[in-house]
C-alpha cells in the first residue's frame, strides 16, 4: 500500500479501509515482516523500508516450531503447487490460529482456500475448515499491504 504506482493500490487502500472500519483483527507473521521489508527495500529504498519496519502498525505473530513443521508437511502434501516456505508459514498459523481470510492479491492463498477480498464468499481450506473471520495481511509480489 505504500507503493502507489503499484497495479493494486486503489484495491489495496479501499479493502485495508474497509477492514480498519470494521475494526477487523489483523496480523502479519515475523515470515511476511521479513519478506515484507526485503521487497520495500528492494523497490523503494532504505529509508521507506526502516520507516515501515520501525513504526509498523499491525502487530506481528511470530510462527511457531509447530507451525514451521506444519507449513513443511503442506510443501510436502501439495507437490502440484509452488507455494514458498512463507505462503505456507501463513497458511500454517492461520490454521493454528483459525484465520480463514488474508487480506492478499497472491494467488496462493486463495489456491489454500483463503480470501484476499472481504467481499467474497468463504470456501473450505483443503484440510477441510472453515474458521471464525479475522485477516492477515500478506503482501503481494509487488507490495506489502501492511500500515
Amino acid at each position: 500500500m505504500l507503493d502507489a504506482d503499484d497495479a493494486d493500490h486503489a484495491r489495496a487502500v479501499a479493502i485495508a479501509r474497509q477492514i480498519a472500519a470494521e475494526k477487523r483483527p489483523s496480523f502479519i507473521t515475523n515470515y511476511i515482516e521479513v519478506e515484507a521489508h526485503a521487497l520495500l527495500l528492494r523497490k523503494l529504498g532504505r529509508s521507506i523500508a526502516r520507516e515501515w519496519l520501525l513504526t509498523g502498525g499491525l502487530s506481528v505473530v511470530r510462527a511457531m516450531p509447530r507451525d514451521e513443521e506444519h507449513a513443511k508437511e503442506l510443501l510436502a502434501r501439495y507437490t502440484d503447487k509452488d507455494w514458498t516456505l512463507c505462503d505456507a508459514v501463513s497458511f500454517a498459523v492461520m490454521d493454528s490460529r483459525r484465520v480463514r481470510r488474508a487480506f492478499t492479491f497472491d494467488h496462493h492463498f486463495r489456491q489454500y482456500g483463503r480470501l484476499a477480498d472481504p467481499h467474497e464468499s468463504p470456501r473450505r481450506t483443503p484440510s477441510g475448515a472453515r474458521a471464525p473471520e479475522r485477516h492477515v495481511r500478506r503482501g503481494s509480489s509487488r507490495t506489502p499491504t501492511a500500515g
